[in-house]
């Protein structure tokens, strides 16, 4: 198995934990990092730690974020096709930098693509907000990869759309919509396998449940005690909201919620 993720200098905060975490719950997989534009320094360190780096070019003019705040992400699709490609007939997991692993877990062998929605939470004010028209219900800063080659239809076809939207639609948003393409799906049911029929291919999607698979807008729920959810039941730990990137907020996070994250060097506090 190997785990596929992305970073700037900005995500490069995140990666000397989850270089340590796959290292520690995942001894046997590798980790390829693809290089949106960090520095020649974080590079260096990265391929000290034995990981591997990959520039990866988005395009000139590339919009980081849509008019509406949302990221378009609008390389990732393309991105993790290559390194479906370029290692085939093995396990992959594709993890944004800010998602980091919790604990040891396998990707579901009943599957060909497992993915995550947002949870009934979010979701329940997504569908009384125009927010959601810009960015759908699919998460796909967790996304898993079985070994048959029919999820290369699915991120072929997830990449195809999204380049003829032309810079105009999220990642997500162009993937939810080609996920209420497959037979049976269910926006409130979890852990449960259904069948896309893309490009000539059945591929078996399976949906998982977000809590334990991507727990995120972790800020509020540990930071503002929204909701507290034992980390110790959680896959992927998933940093997202701006504040994050503050190191003390991050940090804090850590303590208060009594999360065992290693790091390469990195003191927690």
């Amino acid at each position: 198995m190997y785990f596929i993720t992305a970073a700037d200098t900005k995500f490069y905060f995140f990666l000397p934990y989850m270089v340590a975490q796959i290292e520690r719950l995942f001894p046997k997989a590798r980790l390829i990092v693809y290089d949106l534009g960090m520095t020649e320094q974080e590079t260096k360190q990265i391929r000290e730690w034995g990981v591997e780096v990959k520039k990866w070019h988005i395009g000139p003019g590339d919009p980081v974020k849509a008019p509406n705040y949302y990221p378009l992400a609008l390389h990732k699709p393309s991105m993790i096709l290559d390194a479906l490609e370029r290692y085939p007939n093995e396990y992959a997991v594709y993890l944004d930098a800010d998602a980091i692993p919790n604990r040891s877990f396998s990707v579901p062998r009943e599957c060909d693509v497992a993915v995550t929605l947002v949870n009934q939470d979010d979701l329940e004010w997504l569908e009384s907000n125009p927010h959601i028209e810009y960015n759908g219900i699919f998460n796909t800063g967790v996304m898993l990869f079985g070994r048959s080659k029919r999820r290369l239809a699915f991120v072929s076809e997830w990449s195809d759309r999204l380049s003829e939207a032309g810079g105009q639609e999220s990642d997500q948003r162009i993937a939810w919509l080609l996920l209420e393409e497959m037979e049976g799906f269910s926006r409130q049911e979890y852990d449960v396998t259904n069948v896309l029929s893309v490009r000539g291919e059945n591929v078996a999607v399976r949906v998982l449940h977000p809590d334990k698979w991507n727990l995120f807008a972790l800020r509020c729920n540990i930071l503002h005690g929204k909701k507290r959810i034992p980390p110790e039941g959680v896959n992927v730990l998933h940093f997202k909201g701006n504040s994050m990137h503050n190191t003390a907020d991050f940090r804090n996070c850590m303590k208060m919620s009594r999360m065992d994250l290693q790091t390469k060097g990195v003191p927690l506090c």
